[in-house]
C-alpha cells in the first residue's frame, strides 16, 4: 500500500479507477484511529492484490484534496470507480467489515463481457452483442441493466418474440420490488409491445418468421446489420420494416401507427414522431394510449433534446 501526494492523485487514483477499484485512505501520523486502521488495510491490500488498488494520502499534506472530497475527520476512506467516489466510511473498522465494504465493488467475471457487449452493439454487430449479453446473464441472471440492454439489442435486430421473452424477468422484478426504477422499465415495455404489434401484423398476413439466429444474421435478412434471433419464429428488422411486414394498410391510421413503431424501433425518431402526431391531429380517439406511450418512450430515449422540446410543444398544442 503506497502513500501518494496530491500531484500523483490523478494518475494513481482517477486514471487507475477506470481499470479497477481504488481505495484511498486519508490519514495523518498523529491520528490514533489511523494507526489502528493502517495495518488492517495493509493486510487487505496484499490479500486483494490485482483486484483493488489501495493508496494512502496524508491529509495534512493534501489540503486541496481534503477540501475537494470533504475530508473533515480522519481516517476517512473513499472508494473510487470510473473516476468518481462510489462509497466511503470514516473511523477504524474491523477487517471483516472492510471486506464487506469492498466486495460489491470488486471486478466481477461478467464485467468484461458487458463492456464487450456494449461496444459490439455500438458498432452494429448485434448478433455478437446479443451473445455477449447472454454470457453476462448466464453468470449473473439478476443483472437488470444488462438484461435491459439485451432486450434493446434484440429489438434492434428485429427479434421481437425473443425480446418479449427476455423482458419478462424485468417485469417480474418490478412487481417484486416496486422501488426499482420503473420509468426505464416502463419505457422498454413500450418498445417490446411495439415489436409484438409489428410481428403480429406480419404474421396476420401469413408471412413466415426467420427460422433461427443465423438466418436472421444473414446479409439477405439484415443488410448492413448482423441480427440476433431465437430458434423460435422471429423477424429480422429489415424484414419487419418492409412493405410486406404489415398488412397493406399504409393509408389507414393503423398502418401509419405500425410504420411509426417501425421507425421507433430503428431509432428514427423524427419520422416516428411526425407520424404519431399526424395520427393524433387527424383522430384523437384512435389508439390514444398506444400513441401517448410511444411518444413518451421516444421522448425518454431520443438524444436530440431540441427535437424532443419541439415535439412536446406540438403534442401540447394538439391536446389543448
Amino acid at each position: 500500500m503506497i502513500e501518494i501526494s496530491e500531484a500523483q492523485f490523478e494518475r494513481e487514483v482517477i486514471e487507475t479507477s477506470h481499470r479497477l477499484p481504488v481505495l484511498v485512505d486519508f490519514w495523518a501520523p498523529w491520528c490514533g484511529p489511523c494507526r489502528t486502521l493502517s495495518p488492517v488495510l495493509e493486510r487487505l491490500s496484499l490479500a486483494l492484490q490485482g483486484e483493488v488498488s489501495m493508496v494512502k494520502v496524508n491529509a495534512d499534506h493534501a489540503p486541496k484534496l481534503s477540501q475537494r472530497y470533504g475530508v473533515r475527520s480522519i481516517p476517512m476512506v473513499l472508494l473510487f470507480r470510473a473516476g468518481r467516489v462510489v462509497d466511503q466510511f470514516t473511523g477504524a473498522k474491523p477487517e471483516a467489515q472492510i471486506r464487506s465494504f469492498i466486495q460489491p465493488h470488486l471486478p466481477r467475471p461478467e464485467d468484461a463481457d458487458l463492456v464487450a457487449a456494449r461496444r459490439l452493439r455500438e458498432q452494429g454487430d448485434l448478433e455478437a452483442a446479443a451473445h455477449a449479453f447472454e454470457r453476462v446473464l448466464a453468470v449473473n441472471p439478476g443483472h437488470l441493466a444488462a438484461r435491459s440492454e439485451w432486450v434493446y439489442c434484440l429489438l434492434e435486430s428485429g427479434c421481437y418474440s425473443e425480446a418479449a421473452n427476455a423482458f419478462e424477468p424485468l417485469r417480474s422484478a418490478l412487481h417484486a420490488d416496486p422501488s426499482l426504477s420503473d420509468a426505464r422499465i416502463a419505457t422498454l415495455a413500450v418498445f417490446v409491445e411495439a415489436g409484438q404489434a409489428l410481428q403480429a401484423a406480419r404474421l396476420a398476413e401469413g408471412a413466415e418468421a426467420v427460422p433461427n439466429r443465423e438466418a436472421a444474421a444473414s446479409p439477405e435478412a439484415v443488410p448492413n446489420r448482423v441480427a440476433a434471433a431465437s430458434p423460435e419464429a422471429v423477424l429480422s428488422r429489415e424484414a419487419a420494416a418492409s412493405p410486406e411486414a404489415v398488412p397493406n394498410t399504409e393509408g389507414t391510421l393503423e398502418g401509419r401507427l405500425l410504420a411509426a413503431q417501425r421507425h421507433m424501433l430503428a431509432s428514427r425518431w423524427r419520422p416516428a414522431i411526425d407520424l404519431l402526431l399526424g395520427i393524433l391531429s387527424e383522430d384523437r380517439k384512435f389508439s390514444p394510449d398506444r400513441i401517448r406511450k410511444s411518444l413518451l418512450a421516444i421522448f425518454a430515449l431520443c438524444p436530440d433534446q431540441a427535437l424532443v422540446g419541439q415535439s412536446r410543444r406540438r403534442l401540447s398544442s394538439l391536446l389543448n
